[in-house]
């Protein structure tokens, strides 16, 4: 079983804000109001406007206003604005992709005690993204953010203590931290808590917690729980054995581009069990998977593509093939 490791923290400062009675003013406000008010100076209302032009489906997207109110704001000292803005430099965003010009936005709007801030700095410090690897200042910045209650920080300090990165391993704190990021609704934190449950890893091992939480973390679209609770399906361990419902979670996990779920499917596809026996299906999600696979996966998941693809004509090998190739095409578009 897999753990979702670390993700980004909160891409939108909208969402990262919910429950803000001022956000969520700001947030319904027409637009027209809105102009006015981010005219006058209004920090808040620069930041929400900005928050528009980058990403509201309901106009037009417009980095190059988005960067102007962004800038704006920053020049009153909203962290917001700051975070906004250095989010900009890192992606690229009307203006030329520059981590170091990030950096120095993040950093100011994390030392003025912006959570969101603070958990995307950890990230960069994490895996050494526009700076150096650093665990001592991702786990400094994570636990900053996660003492405010940021789900995604929680999630991030968690996974540290799991992996004893930059702190002295310890599983009851991170199940701790697993636990405060899964009740906000975390669904890589519903993950990993689900496997501390499994592996009885700072908890008394529980098969039924497990699923619980692998649930939780699945009905949110998580592939690698979907994956996960998938194997609790097929070996019947806290659930009732049901290999149909195994394999619909399977295909779910598969659909994401989760690598496992999709040599799994061939599995299945290959001995029938549970859905009617197909090499061709068999080899099309091994070709997936090997495309898809890890480090650690990858030989033995070329080895069973290779296996299967023996038992193929040359026409239906390619045509599997094109129909892989095409899966792939279209699933990086999404």
């Amino acid at each position: 079983m897999k753990k979702v490791l670390i993700v980004f923290c909160l891409l939108l400062l909208l969402a990262c804000r919910a429950g803000d009675k001022n956000s969520i003013e700001y947030e319904k406000m027409p637009m027209d109001e809105l102009i006015t008010l981010a005219e006058d100076g209004n920090a808040e209302a620069q930041v929400q406007l900005a928050e528009r032009f980058y990403n509201d489906e309901n106009i037009e997207k417009d980095y190059d206003e988005a960067i102007k109110w962004y800038r704006l704001a920053t020049e009153q000292g909203n962290s917001d604005g700051q975070y906004g803005l250095g989010r900009m430099y890192y992606h690229g965003y009307a203006v030329e992709q520059d981590y170091s010009e990030a950096l120095k936005w993040f950093r100011k709007a994390a030392r003025q005690g912006n959570a969101v801030t603070q958990c995307n700095l950890a990230l960069m410090y994490y895996d050494g993204d526009g700076v150096e690897q650093n665990f001592a200042e991702a786990e400094k910045w994570f636990r900053k953010a996660a003492e405010q209650g940021n789900a995604a920080a929680q999630h991030g300090l968690a996974l540290m203590y799991d992996e004893g990165q930059g702190v002295t391993q310890n599983y009851a704190e991170a199940v701790n931290l697993y636990r405060k990021a899964a009740s906000q609704g975390f669904a890589a934190a519903q993950n990993n808590l689900g496997l501390m449950y499994y592996r009885g890893q700072g908890v008394k091992q529980n098969y039924t917690e497990a699923t619980k939480f692998l649930r939780r973390s699945a009905e949110q679209g998580e592939a690698v729980a979907q994956n996960n609770l998938a194997l609790m399906y097929d070996h019947g361990e806290g659930v009732v054995k049901n290999t149909k419902e195994a394999i619909k979670l399977y295909r779910k996990a598969a659909e994401q581009g989760n690598a496992v779920a999709q040599y799994k499917l061939a599995i299945k596809y290959y001995t029938g069990e549970g859905v009617v026996k197909n090499i061709e299906q068999a080899y099309f999600w091994t070709l997936l998977a090997a495309a898809n696979a890890d480090s650690e996966n990858i030989d033995s998941f070329k080895l069973k593509r290779d296996e299967y693809e023996k038992e193929l004509s040359v026409a239906q090998r390619t045509n599997m093939q094109k129909q892989a190739a095409q899966w792939m095409k279209e699933h990086d578009s999404e």
